[in-house]
């Protein structure tokens, strides 16, 4: 890279001249570069991960309210989106080589909110129920809500996913039912607490996961 003072007999210069040399300007000072074609690598890992990225997008745009709510408490303040926490997060839980989703990541939690002790997650006529167990309440602290999230069990290298279907409950036992569902398919689902902490802040817990298929 040469630094240059008066490219083209000018004062500032930008673009690529002759398919050869690229002008710009760095925190004010011009510089000129010899012209770089990007690659665009595509061995068959690099192509998988980009496919898992763009089903992770197109997840997030179906994505319940719920599910999204909990991301963006996530990257409040952060130098990051929610969709992009969301999609880095699940990008290493999932993995570029899965053929499926079991491992998708509904919360990453954020505030330190308790997780479920446990959950069920039972089948019912094209419909799922899934209750968590509360955990023991710390002093102070309150049960917001509980938030669930279901989606068909599927292929991350088949675009594009499913709508992500959410629910809550705020009265216990916190009970989220799913109605409609396809029968004999396979889901992931998922299912977090919301807290308030004594100084008034939110906390959102890690998800508990689990499948179930309606019959």
């Amino acid at each position: 890279m040469a630094t240059i003072t008066g490219p083209l007999v000018s004062l500032r210069a930008r673009g690529t001249i002759g398919k050869t040399a690229t002008f710009s300007s760095w925190r004010g000072v011009g510089y000129v570069r010899t012209r770089v074609v990007p690659a665009n690598p595509r061995t068959t890992n690099q192509v998988s991960q980009r496919t898992l990225f763009s089903w992770l997008m197109s997840a997030w745009k179906q994505g319940a309210s719920q599910l999204q709510e909990s991301w963006t408490f996530f990257a409040k303040g952060m130098p990051f989106t929610d969709r992009n926490a969301w999609a880095k997060q699940n990008v290493l839980a999932i993995g570029y080589a899965a053929t499926d989703n079991l491992a998708l990541v509904f919360s990453s939690g954020a505030g330190g909110g308790l997780p479920p002790a446990s959950a069920t997650f039972t089948a019912g006529a094209n419909s799922i129920t899934i209750v968590p167990t509360i955990p023991a309440v710390p002093n102070g602290w309150s049960l917001m809500t509980a938030y669930a999230a279901v989606m068909l069990k599927e292929n991350p290298q088949v675009l594009p996913a499913t709508p992500i279907i959410g629910g809550d409950n705020a009265v216990s036992p916190y009970h989220i039912v799913f109605s409609g569902l396809t029968t004999a398919a396979e889901y992931v689902c998922g299912v977090w607490l919301i807290w308030q902490k004594p100084n008034s802040d939110f906390a959102y817990s890690v998800a508990v996961t689990g499948t179930a298929t309606p019959t």
